[in-house]
């Protein structure tokens, strides 16, 4: 007996518990009511049926019930959701509609479309301000029809992780290589930059209904940036700098159902900070330096994006994502101790020919030095797994 009993206790727990997601009884019961309002009893019934399951006490779900089965024809099957009600809630009204069903035909009875009795509302039950939305995984367990895409895809939340390339005009950095040659024309000089990079991302959302969403991402990207040197007699000098990306973007997400596919169109704003690594050396005749560290810079930035998503499970998806960037930093500076152990502040800045370079902050803005602009204005795309929870 004792072993049946647990049997029997297993299954009407895994009946009604879904693997991400268990619901309340009046999380079922407010869907339903929501559902029932809307006219759609077929749906409400599934619900309220799963609400009385789970709470046999929930007289307002019984009650509920017991109209969207009236208005479905099904008499037999309302007049036995009225008596379940008023066991556990007495309410005259009801007792005399129920009463009035019992004959096989009885034509007084209401039309409920008529000015007939409605189902219980504020103040007698809570109303459905907390709507379980059929779209999502809290579905009654006797529903176990999905016509709404992939399950991944009607999820409440979700994390993102992306990674791909990417490709940024990098501003001044960008037009620093051929500036540096102009400026050392006739000497024996070299420069290299590029534009391309890698671009990792992490972004996590959460549904606001079945076709919009709000999410933070957090994202870097890492670029070659720019290599330049010269070499002479009695004159050299080498410097790489290296900048890193971070982004923290606020985003609004637009989610399309295609065909088992999700198409997710996504508009962003937030803050840009670049880390730049550097490493000077050089030889002036007055003696060799070397000068590492990393500079800081804070910008603001949008951008604008699609995904397409296509399901590998229940709780996992595969798909493809490209956005467009507009984001600049500039003000990019730090401290730096040099191979004496004097400290200088030191930014990036640019000066009347384009050539970029180090200097010490005091000097920025005079004789036509100014401030350098790293851009990350630009695109990436590549691919990305999706995790629901």
């Amino acid at each position: 007996m004792t072993r049946s009993c647990l049997f029997l206790a297993f299954g009407l727990w895994s009946s009604f518990c879904l693997p991400s997601f268990c619901a309340t009884s009046d999380e079922y019961y407010k869907a339903g009511l929501s559902l029932y309002n809307q006219g759609d009893y077929a749906k409400s019934i599934l619900y309220l049926k799963a609400a009385a399951q789970v709470d046999p006490q929930n007289w307002q779900a019984n009650q509920v019930l017991g109209y969207a089965h009236y208005r479905s024809g099904d008499k037999a099957s309302a007049l036995a959701a009225f008596d379940e009600s008023l066991r556990v809630h007495p309410n005259p009204s009801l007792q005399a509609f129920a009463d009035k069903m019992r004959p096989a035909q009885d034509p007084g009875l209401p039309d409920l479309g008529s000015g007939g009795l409605e189902p219980v509302t504020e103040p007698t039950a809570p109303a459905p301000s907390a709507q379980v939305e059929p779209w999502r995984e809290r579905t009654s367990p006797s529903s176990p029809e999905k016509t709404d895409g992939p399950r991944v895809f009607r999820q409440e939340k979700w994390l993102e992780v992306r990674a791909g390339a990417a490709f940024a005009s990098l501003g001044d950095m960008g037009n620093a290589p051929q500036a540096f040659l102009d400026y050392f024309s006739g000497y024996n000089a070299t420069a290299e930059g590029s534009q391309l990079g890698i671009a990792m991302a992490v972004l996590g959302a959460m549904a606001l209904d079945k076709d919009n969403a709000v999410g933070l991402e957090v994202g870097t990207g890492l670029f070659n940036g720019l290599s330049q040197s010269v070499v002479e007699s009695g004159f050299t000098l080498a410097e790489d700098y290296r900048p890193m990306m971070m982004d923290v973007e606020l985003k609004y997400l637009r989610l399309f159902p295609m065909a088992g596919a999700r198409l997710q169109a996504e508009l962003g704003a937030g803050l840009y900070l670049t880390s730049l690594s550097m490493d000077a050396q050089g030889d002036s005749g007055f003696g060799s330096y070397s000068i590492e560290g990393s500079m800081m810079g804070l910008g603001f930035g949008a951008s604008l994006g699609l995904a397409l998503d296509f399901p590998l499970g229940q709780d996992i998806a595969l798909g493809a994502y490209l956005k467009g960037r507009f984001a600049t930093t500039s003000g990019i500076q730090g401290t730096f101790e040099d191979q004496f152990g004097d400290r200088y502040e030191l930014g990036l800045a640019k000066n009347d020919a384009g050539w970029v370079s180090y200097t010490l902050t005091d000097n920025i803005g005079t004789g036509g030095i100014e401030w350098a602009t790293i851009d990350y204005t630009g695109a990436e795309g590549g691919l990305s797994l999706t995790f629901t929870y």
